[in-house]
């Protein structure tokens, strides 16, 4: 056996099989099944869905408890805070018991699990915003396709900023900002570099090693986000498969899913 060590990182993100033993395998023997939801308390529900609406087009879902949807069904609305209701099961599992409650459930694009919006009534509420740096501070980060213009939205909106400055930082992978949302919750947004550019950086950073058999086997070389066009993909392709330390060729390239903006390609590595 020898270290195949592949390009990991913002662009480039190596997959392969440890001693040969398949991807699946080690899934299955994982304890975690996946990411299924993402829980944000809010003091206003409505206020908080119009911000993530308005400025990172989320839309209402159906409640993932509610079943599939008749074909007759009405759009989802915000049910009003007149309509909180109650439920012992919630009460126990949040140890919130004699409260209301409502919850806004959304979907974002390219977002694998659940985004909501929990709003509870006749309970006390602590309403100071946490800081980067205390203990249980939580930070949603969003990658954006034009920063620029996200930023603009934010300010017009009126959202604080927490960055240093009012604006974006750069780094070799990018450019981000760390504002508030109406409940000051932290929310990063950011846009990675052009595609030749994150590559060449995740190369230099030498991300994590990764390990595979000397014998041919097929590895996903990298996952590629947002490119412009197919013909820069392929040069990312090219030049990650010139950056691994053994012969690789590569036999495929395709959409990560039919509505994915993410190009994944296929390598062997010989």
């Amino acid at each position: 056996m020898k270290a195949v060590r592949l390009c990991a990182g913002s662009l480039v993100w190596a997959v392969v099989w440890v001693c040969g033993i398949p991807h699946t395998a080690r899934a299955q023997s994982s304890p975690v099944r996946g990411l299924y939801n993402w829980i944000h308390s809010t003091g206003d529900a409505e206020r908080s869905f119009a911000f993530y609406r308005d400025l990172f087009g989320l839309e209402l879902a159906r409640s993932p408890f509610a079943g599939a949807a008749p074909a007759n069904a009405p759009p989802e609305r915000i049910r009003p805070a007149a309509e909180a209701g109650s439920d012992p099961l919630v009460w126990d599992l949040t140890n919130t018991h004699g409260s209301r409650f409502r919850t806004v459930f959304m979907r974002a694009a390219n977002t694998p699990f659940g985004l909501e919006l929990s709003e509870f009534f006749d309970v006390p509420r602590g309403e100071r915003p946490a800081n980067p740096w205390d203990p249980g501070a939580a930070t949603l980060v969003f990658t954006v396709r034009d920063l620029d213009a996200t930023v603009s939205k934010l300010k017009a909106r009126g959202a604080p900023v927490v960055t240093l400055g009012g604006d974006p930082i750069d780094s070799p992978r990018g450019r981000a900002i760390v504002v508030r949302d109406p409940d000051g919750c932290l929310v990063e947004v950011r846009q990675a570099a052009t595609a030749a550019e994150r590559t060449m950086d995740s190369v230099a950073l030498e991300d994590p090693v990764v390990w595979a058999e000397t014998a041919p086997v097929a590895v996903p070389l990298c996952r590629i986000l947002s490119p412009v066009n197919m013909e820069e993909a392929e040069a990312v392709v090219s030049q990650a498969a010139a950056a691994a330390p053994v012969p690789v060729t590569v036999t495929r390239m395709a959409a990560a899913a039919a509505d994915s903006d993410r190009v994944v390609a296929m390598a062997t590595v010989v």
